[in-house]
């Protein structure tokens, strides 16, 4: 996954993309590949900073279905006015096309589609999602991964947990509470260090410790943590 940094870096460089606002929401609401397919803007309130997660658009060995989201994942999510303005951007853009395509307009009323109106194929998000990644500069990672930006940055944000496990529409506390544990772990670790470095200044590990200092380094533990979350995502 990424550090804030990057997912600024990625945002900020596919700001004119025409899936900028699909991006946008991967990152800042987690929102899942099957959720953003399925998103329409009958379920998305601008002028109340609103959307509801209430239909998915996922593959199967039968091709592509719609169908609404099991148990939590069923949501309504806060928008902040970044993420609104850059919804209304996307809306204006798709009336235009629509205006342009007239009658043959297949209109669905899903917020990501094709100049036609068209949805897209949920596979075409991962595909475009991996080339973006590229061409800013970025670790290319799976577009699954950006719930877990998401969840990391709320963490270290300060977010309180059941409220970004609404957000992110986890079936089970312990997953949000696992992503907790080990940011709040290793920013704890992080200040006793700066803490001890302030009083008597940078010390070098000798080589014996060097051994327990990589089993205790908090960056390896919370990479460990992540991959476990990512399976249970």
């Amino acid at each position: 996954m990424w550090t804030p940094a990057q997912a600024t870096q990625f945002l900020r460089h596919h700001s004119g993309h025409r899936l900028i606002a699909a991006w946008t929401l991967s990152v800042l609401t987690g929102l899942r590949r099957g959720e953003l397919a399925g998103l329409k803007w009958s379920r998305v309130d601008l002028e109340r900073g609103t959307l509801s997660v209430h239909w998915q658009r996922t593959t199967t060995r039968g091709g592509v279905v719609e169908k609404e989201p099991k148990g939590r994942s069923k949501r309504t999510v806060a928008l902040g006015p970044v993420l609104v303005a850059t919804l209304r951007a996307h809306r204006a853009r798709q009336d235009v096309e629509k205006a342009a395509a007239d009658e043959l307009y297949d209109d669905g009323g899903h917020v990501f589609c094709r100049e036609d109106g068209r949805p897209y194929y949920p596979r075409y998000f991962t595909d475009v999602w991996e080339k973006c990644c590229t061409a800013a500069g970025v670790p290319v990672i799976a577009l699954h991964d950006a719930r877990h930006t998401s969840a990391t940055t709320g963490a270290d944000a300060g977010v309180p947990q059941h409220i970004m496990k609404d957000r992110l529409g986890h079936a089970s506390r312990r997953t949000t509470d696992e992503v907790y544990t080990h940011v709040l772990d290793a920013s704890a670790r992080k200040a006793a260090e700066l803490m001890e470095t302030a009083i008597f200044g940078p010390t070098e590990p000798s080589t014996n410790d060097r051994k327990s200092v990589r089993a205790l380094n908090p960056a390896r533990r919370l990479a460990a943590a992540r991959r476990r979350i990512r399976r249970a995502a």
